[in-house]
């Protein structure tokens, strides 16, 4: 990301720091590099944000990051996914609506916990994770990221 916005220029560095430069009509510049957290903190007060209410926005993020990685570890079972489809007539749809769910998890987390390698927990090469696309599941492993296959619907096809 390197953005220009009228006379200032800011960009997000490989180390996650956020750096504006400032450029003034004489031709200097002025650099200044914030932590993200930092960047939050100051776009939250100067858009009038209480500080009670940035803490409230904070606390909403972490419940809800919670609430999907719960939603996420109870869809991506493939037991309880097994289960439905092996005892429930409508498994198909129910395992559907499950992932529709964690999708729209997902998108009301902001993508923190979406699967991705450097979101998810780091395993032994031998165990996989398992995530779930549209109406089937895709089995990858944890530490490489590729796609192993073999999987449908959380079960071995």
């Amino acid at each position: 990301m390197n953005q220009q916005f009228h006379d200032m220029k800011f960009e997000q560095l490989e180390n996650g720091t956020v750096r504006l430069e400032q450029h003034d009509y004489c031709g200097e510049s002025v650099i200044v590099d914030l932590h993200p957290e930092q960047l939050k903190f100051i776009t939250r007060q100067v858009c009038g944000l209480s500080t009670a209410t940035a803490v409230q926005v904070k606390d909403l993020e972490r419940r809800l990051s919670v609430l999907t990685s719960g939603i996420e570890a109870f869809v991506c079972d493939s037991g309880i996914r097994g289960e439905i489809l092996d005892h429930c007539p409508a498994g198909l749809e129910f395992i559907a609506r499950l992932d529709a769910i964690l999708n729209l998890a997902w998108e009301y987390d902001g993508a923190r916990l979406a699967p991705s390698d450097m979101r998810t927990p780091k395993a032994e090469p031998s165990e996989t994770e398992t995530k779930p696309t549209g109406n089937h599941i895709e089995t990858r492993a944890a530490t490489s990221g590729r796609v192993a296959g073999g999987e449908q619907m959380g079960l071995e096809v």
